[in-house]
């Protein structure tokens, strides 16, 4: 797996090695988004609850994490309100998006849809090589007389080819170099327009829009309108042949 060099709150670019976390049940809950968001504040040893300045120099302050609504993130738990009330007062505001928003107004979203179409590719091909490999042990137990043989399964070992492929395999086949340039990540910042902030969100052709005053623009009012003459249009045809 790739190392990262950066910045964030330290003095000097830094190197921090790549993290991976799985759950049982392939999904955040409670403990691991509260370890993840633990490793972004250790990236920042100038935390501090407010910003304080040296003239252009930013010397400490709070951090902004944007997270979603999904499963772990938004727990009622006593944990998970006490950990929320320390980091709010160390200086980590924790900000979620909207739910079931997707790539409409989650960077990392926006981010991952090319990067989940290569990391299927890898998985595919990881599980091809396997079964054709089951195939061939299959064949040799057989003739030796035995049959106890596991079957080709993707497991935990298989994450970081399915992440970043092989280092002799070409950039088009090792998805997390491949995608996470500064050139997609900025192109995922402005489609969601959250920073800089321009709410480009609201132009995401997922966005529903509302017909009357104060509801969409002019040049959207003019399709919704087609769109509904269109439907009534199409409604009379088929009253008409029932």
């Amino acid at each position: 797996m790739p190392e990262f060099v950066g910045h964030w709150g330290f003095c000097d670019d830094t190197v921090v090695d790549t993290q991976i976390a799985v759950c049982t049940k392939g999904s955040m809950d409670e403990a691991l988004f509260i370890k993840t968001v633990s490793f972004y504040k250790s990236l920042y040893p100038n935390l501090a609850p407010r910003f304080k300045w040296d003239g252009d120099r930013l010397i400490e302050g709070p951090i902004f994490i944007k997270t979603d609504s999904g499963p772990g993130q938004n727990c009622k738990s006593e944990a998970a309100l006490k950990f929320r009330r320390d980091m709010h007062r160390e200086g980590v505001h924790l900000g979620p998006g909207l739910p079931n928003a997707t790539s409409c107004q989650q960077e990392m979203d926006d981010w991952f849809q090319d990067f989940n179409g290569r990391i299927s590719v890898q998985a595919q091909e990881i599980l091809e090589q396997k079964t054709y490999d089951y195939a061939l042990l299959l064949k040799n137990c057989q003739e030796d007389g035995e049959t106890k043989i596991k079957s080709p399964a993707l497991t935990n070992d298989d994450l970081p080819r399915i992440i970043n492929g092989l280092s002799s395999d070409p950039i088009e086949k090792r998805p997390f170099l491949c995608c996470a340039t500064k050139e997609k990540i900025f192109k995922s910042w402005l489609a969601v327009g959250f920073v800089p902030f321009t709410r480009n969100a609201l132009l995401h052709k997922k966005v529903r829009h509302l017909l009357g005053d104060g509801g969409a623009s002019k040049e959207m009012t003019e399709t919704l309108a087609w769109t509904q003459q269109t439907y009534r249009e199409l409604k009379e045809k088929v009253m008409m042949c029932i």
